[in-house]
């Protein structure tokens, strides 16, 4: 099963290639507005949602705001299974994690899945086994969280279209606007230096 669905992934982010943005979805197929490629937009801040978070990654291990305290930036990729320009890019961002992580205390990178828990942000197994799954296919080997109810609302309330990116800095204090939609990987380079020089001030 979970091989046919990731052929059928696969082939959704063939087509998608021109496509930068899915409308995002909850796991009881709730949609958000679909995502323009170059747009960034200001996503309103719920202050404190990345200072005091308190979540699991997807091994189980718990996740608190202790993890952005070693880096200057941390890029939060918010994307979901069924988005082919969200799975588009996770190859370009596996390979920047590693370039980042020779550069010791600068960046990394952490994903988390919109559909892979329900509203209450209880696991559903097979949407587990289906991010796993997509993320050692494309690469993608840097910390994926589990949402819990708290971020799960936040999402909602928050996030117009997967993918959406936040970058924070060490302590989990945002750094700019949030950038909706897909980009290359020069292109994420670029807005990476851009918001570390930010979070050094």
């Amino acid at each position: 099963m979970l091989k046919k669905r990731m052929i059928l992934l696969l082939a959704a982010m063939i087509t998608a290639i021109s496509v930068s943005g899915c409308g995002a979805e909850t796991s009881d197929n709730q949609t958000q507005n679909t995502a323009e490629q170059t747009e960034q937009q200001q996503v309103s801040e719920q202050k404190g949602i990345f200072e005091e978070i308190s979540m699991t990654d997807m091994d189980g291990n718990e996740v608190d705001s202790s993890v952005f305290a070693e880096h200057k930036l941390t890029m939060i990729n918010i994307w979901a299974t069924f988005c082919g320009p969200c799975l588009n890019e996770m190859p370009f961002l596996g390979e920047l994690s590693e370039e980042y992580a020779q550069q010791e205390g600068s960046m990394q990178i952490i994903g988390i899945a919109t559909d892979i828990t329900d509203m209450e942000g209880n696991p559903i197994k097979e949407q587990m086994e289906l991010a796993r799954e997509i993320t050692e296919q494309t690469g993608a080997g840097y910390l994926q969280l589990v949402p819990d109810d708290t971020m799960i609302q936040f999402l909602m309330e928050n996030v117009p279209g997967v993918p959406t990116t936040f970058f924070v800095d060490s302590e989990g204090k945002f750094v700019g606007d949030a950038i909706v939609g897909a980009r290359s990987k020069e292109e994420w380079k670029t807005e990476i230096e851009s918001r570390l020089a930010q979070a050094e001030k």
